[in-house]
């Protein structure tokens, strides 16, 4: 009797402990959501050169991309950045693994980075993260930047799987500055079809002597299921684009907010003037590179005054293509020509109570432009005044003839249009330059080579090309030179 009940028992156990397993077994699959869907998301080998350039070797299963220079550009702006691994010149840069991916510009700037494209289960939510470090320098300690370029970092997602960094259906985080730390940085966004690409930017205007940026550690997970329908696909994404804190223990970079490439609203905004400052306004469309108080050194006014009246944050996030209200303090006259100055469309004073009209003040007499012209270039020292007294003429026809929305700002070797010397009128005599000193004989050039320079970098440093540098120095192979040599420079 004893044997059969315990043999009941333990086949009751049995039973219990193996349907407790069969339950146990579909909460195993929630993580599967979490599952890294990148290509070698920590650079590690082998690196390749990418699209055959050996200046630029990516990791496996990454591309580089980069905004191309453009007729106009300065020498030193948007330059191709070089790519190579990170443990090649700074194994300490490597956070995770045998290596890092590093790309770099010297005494030159880029907007680019790396993406992916990646394929995944259509209509997902998904979230790209990556951690960057950046080291801009204009000296050459590793571990600290001095001077930096104002890098600005984003990671972004781009719904459609296209490879353009320029589109604008990319989702980008919000743009970050930090140096000499790795951060990490997210964005989530829903994909449209069954792929999509993940991009790294980097993009900054001042080309100090180092930029360096390395990427480690980059992940893409489906944070949630696809829905049972297929997603619109919209016109371009919108979006709210996620940043992450930086990595424990590491303060929180300061950021200074410029015009970014994803405006929220295109739309014509609302003139509100409080400032009774500053009771005009002109109208301005955002580039690349403003933020808020160049603008309001720019144009006379404040920073204050154009977060309102434009309804801005705090920290006055403005975007490319964004039309801003500048509230000013007087009305500017319309030029008559085109001028580099941004478009004014139009000034409107500051709104008034209703009641009857106020009688208009009479205008200031300003003179009636002359016929001809000639050109002016400011020189140091030099004000609107002084260059009107010169010239014979008023500051009022200076600001009406160049368009000139603050008076008290003009720039040294800014061009401006004045009147030519008419009859009975003479620009006021300038004393004879003196004699230049007579051209001491030419010194031969020489450059020491230093980490991460090339023959095609020194060439735009010096104004000459690899060729002659090469034959200058009998390099044979232009692609290899190495720290400490000393290159003559013809």
């Amino acid at each position: 009797m004893i044997c059969r009940k315990s043999a009941f028992w333990f086949f009751l156990f049995l039973v219990i402990l193996v349907a407790g397993q069969g339950l146990a077994q579909p909460a195993l699959a929630a993580p599967a959501l979490q599952a890294n869907l990148l290509q070698n998301p920590g650079f590690e080998d082998p690196f390749v050169p990418f699209q055959g350039d050996t200046t630029r070797m990516v990791a496996n299963g990454w591309s580089a991309w980069n905004v191309p220079q453009r007729t106009g550009d300065e020498g030193f702006r948007n330059l191709k950045p070089e790519y190579q691994p990170a443990s090649a010149s700074n194994p300490a840069r490597v956070l995770e693994g045998s290596n890092a991916q590093e790309y770099f510009s010297f005494f030159a700037t880029h907007t680019g980075g790396l993406f992916q494209q990646v394929t995944v289960p259509a209509g997902s939510s998904l979230e790209f993260s990556a951690f960057v470090y950046v080291w801009s320098s204009s000296g050459d300690d590793p571990n600290r930047s001095t001077d930096p370029g104002r890098v600005q970092v984003q990671v972004g997602i781009d719904p459609n799987g296209g490879t353009d960094g320029e589109s604008d259906r990319i989702i980008w985080s919000l743009p970050l500055e930090f140096y000499d730390q790795y951060q990490q940085i997210r964005v989530s966004a829903q994909n449209v079809g069954s792929r999509v690409t993940v991009f790294v930017r980097t993009s900054f205007d001042l080309p100090q002597k180092n930029n360096n940026i390395y990427v480690d550690q980059a992940a893409l997970v489906v944070t949630a299921a696809p829905a049972t329908s297929t997603p619109t696909v919209p016109p371009a994404p919108s979006a709210t684009p996620t940043v992450a804190s930086p990595l424990p223990g590491l303060p929180t970079p300061t950021q200074e907010v410029q015009g970014t490439e994803q405006p929220p609203s295109l739309a014509t905004p609302t003139p509100a003037l409080t400032d009774p400052d500053f009771p005009y306004f002109v109208r301005y469309t955002v580039v690349a590179g403003d933020t808020v108080s160049d603008l309001a050194i720019r144009y006379g006014s404040s920073i204050a005054a154009i977060i309102g009246a434009n309804g801005l944050n705090a920290n006055g996030l403005i975007f490319v293509g964004q039309e801003l209200i500048i509230p000013v303090s007087q009305p500017v006259p319309p030029t008559p020509f085109p001028t580099p100055l941004p478009t004014q469309i139009g000034i409107i004073p500051t709104n008034t109570p209703a009641g009857p009209a106020p009688t208009p003040a009479p205008a200031p007499t300003v003179a009636p432009p002359p016929s001809e012209f000639t050109t002016y270039i400011v020189q140091p020292g030099d004000a609107l005044s002084r260059i009107a007294t010169r010239f014979n003429t008023t500051v009022a026809t200076l600001v009406q003839l160049n368009g000139i929305v603050n008076p008290n700002l003009i720039l040294v070797g800014q061009a401006l249009k004045v009147p030519s010397a008419g009859p009975g009128t003479s620009p006021q005599p300038q004393p004879p330059a003196p004699p230049a000193p007579p051209a001491p004989p030419p010194q031969p050039r020489t450059h020491v080579v230093q980490r991460g320079e090339n023959l095609f970098r020194i060439s735009l440093r010096y104004g000459v090309t690899v060729d002659a540098l090469a034959r200058a120095n009998n390099i044979a192979n232009v692609n290899w030179v190495y720290v400490g040599q000393v290159l003559a420079i013809p």
